[in-house]
């Protein structure tokens, strides 16, 4: 392979540009990868690397290259679990081919850039069957394009009419595939008794990473809290099919220019009670420190914004519930900045959606106890910039009752929270040992069905459509409901103030208000067609069956985003 087409040298060449120092394991794993790649084995590689050691930098220069023109890979698609932090490196890729770094320093136009890069989601529809050169996406998206159900024709699917699923499957076939925060497509911590409900988004995205290796295409799995138990099962499962994981993970000593930067970086673990949260925050602001506060649900951090906001600290506020509207604008106003300085806010207040992927540098963390991997995405936003060396996390004390656990096993946060503080460290050897019991599993069955529609050339959509229906979707996401704020339905504003919904949280709103959305016309619905809603399996899959565009939710201020839902 020449020098003008190696992944390192890419990588390189783009670190140099910036007069950055390139990091060395991401270097050596580009490496290995190309090594595999020219000799036609099949490969995979596993970056488990620091949460501030710059992963994202690898998107940024083979988005450039991708554009630019490689005989190695067509396009770029980067895949994420989420919308907010697929929404911020979309924008920071963007960004950075407007300045003119990169390889050539070329300065890219609005319009070019607009032409080769997407965000591309359910919330966001800018290359719908991935054919710009960049595009960054979520599972769902992924996932659905690749099992022959294009997002853009999901209707067509449902409705037993052909698509063009040949279209985007070719051009993933024909990119570089990063999937990032590889840990949050796996749903351990939970707790779910239902270990087939819990391990779809994992099934599903670990057969497509088997396809795409087996057919040579450049694979390359990124996370910072990966758990040894689940990269025993990625290494058992991909090696029945002869394909090797590449692993890079960080250990002490591994990058000592990395250690000179980060050495003197110190995090202090302690406990907080929930009431002190206030004061603490004032009295942490006065000092000139920038405050992070994690939640589990959103109720929780609504509460404690509405606190800090009467107390006229202005907080920032950003969770999974706000109108997309809202939530795009939030994203912006952390993604703009200069810097990961400037672009922190000074107190912030968030659910799950700030742990991964978010370029912010806080000097307090104060979170609700969660599991261990959880806990240190959240920690990773502490003293996250080179020129921060010192920084608290505190963990609220008596989760369960002051504070909520969430989605997660309280016995996973209780023993996190009870080894961090007696260790005062959260190390990778706690993440392994909370989790060292943990079961993980592929669902069989969905493995197998997906593996046929994979290599099966007259499984077409009619197939896709019963697998869809037989299994709830393909990804633990698809049964997202979409709600309206139905004094917008009407407008042109319709979409912005939407929300997503779970399939419980749906139904429970519908069973109240018997309201569905079509088009810019509210329903009401009555008798047997409200019970054939509420008793099936899938509620947005009926939905799309009955050409519904989603349930009809009462006003609220899109500002604060709906928070109805819980207690």
């Amino acid at each position: 392979m020449s020098s003008e087409v190696c992944l390192s040298s890419v990588y390189e060449d783009f670190c140099a540009s910036r007069n950055w120092h390139p990091r060395k394991l991401i270097s050596d794993g580009l490496r290995r990868l190309e090594e595999r790649l020219c000799s036609g084995e099949p490969a995979l590689l596993l970056l488990d690397l620091p949460t501030s050691y710059g992963k994202t930098t690898i998107t940024q220069a083979l988005a450039r290259k991708a554009i630019e023109g490689s005989p190695f890979f067509s396009r770029l698609i980067h895949v994420l679990p989420m919308r907010s932090i697929a929404d911020q490196l979309g924008e920071k890729v963007k960004k950075d081919l407007k300045e003119g770094n990169g390889i050539n320093k070329k300065n890219y136009t609005e319009a070019e850039i607009e032409r080769k890069i997407a965000i591309q989601h359910l919330g966001l529809n800018s290359s719908p069957y991935f054919a710009k050169k960049v595009v960054i996406t979520t599972l769902d998206t992924f996932i659905l394009n690749f099992y022959k159900a294009p997002v853009k024709e999901i209707s067509r699917v449902f409705e037993g009419k052909g698509t063009h699923f040949d279209f985007p499957r070719a051009q993933i076939y024909s990119s570089l595939a990063i999937f990032d925060e590889f840990h949050l497509f796996s749903r351990m911590g939970t707790g779910k008794e239902d270990s087939k409900e819990r391990s779809r988004s994992l099934t599903s995205v670990l057969c497509a990473v088997k396809s795409l290796c087996l057919a040579g295409v450049p694979v390359i799995v990124m996370t910072a809290t990966m758990p040894k138990v689940m990269k025993s099962f990625l290494n058992e499962e991909l090696g029945e099919y002869g394909i090797t994981v590449l692993e890079e993970i960080y250990a002490k000593g591994d990058d000592p220019e990395y250690e000179n930067e980060r050495g003197s970086r110190h995090v202090d673990f302690s406990t907080v009670k929930r009431e002190d949260l206030p004061g603490l925050c004032q009295r942490t602001l006065s000092e000139g420190k920038k405050v992070l506060c994690v939640f589990n649900t959103v109720k929780d951090a609504v509460k404690a914004f509405h606190e800090l906001d009467r107390m006229d600290l202005k907080p920032f506020l950003i969770h999974g519930k706000l109108p997309e509207v809202v939530r795009k604008k939030r994203t912006e106003e952390i993604s703009h900045g200069d810097s990961m300085k400037e672009n922190t806010p000074k107190l912030a207040v968030s659910t799950q959606v700030i742990e991964s992927g978010v370029d912010l540098s806080f000097d307090v963390l104060v979170t609700a106890p969660c599991p261990a991997d959880r806990m240190m995405q959240r920690a990773g936003r502490v003293a996250r910039d080179k020129h921060a060396y010192e920084g608290d996390v505190l963990i609220i004390e008596n989760g369960g009752k002051d504070v909520s656990y969430g989605p997660y096993d309280p016995k996973l946060c209780d023993d996190t929270v009870k080894q961090v503080i007696e260790k005062n460290e959260l190390t990778r050897e706690i993440v392994d040992e909370v989790y060292r019991s943990e079961p993980i599993e592929k669902e069989k069955s969905l493995w197998k069905v997906l593996s046929w529609l994979d290599n099966f050339t007259l499984l077409d959509s009619s197939y896709v459509e019963k697998a869809l229906e037989h299994y709830r979707g393909f990804t633990d996401n698809f049964g997202i409901v979409t709600g309206f704020m139905e004094t917008k339905v009407e407008s042109d504003e319709k979409s912005d103030y939407a929300v997503g919904l779970s399939e419980q949280e749906a139904k429970r709103l519908l069973m109240q208000r018997r309201k569905v959305v079509k088009g810019n016309e509210v329903i009401e619905l009555a008798g047997l067609e409200l019970r054939g809603l509420l008793n099936s399996p899938s509620l947005a899959l009926e939905l799309q069956l009955r050409e519904f565009d989603g349930i009809a939710l009462e006003d609220f201020d899109p500002e604060i985003g709906y928070v109805k839902l819980e207690g």
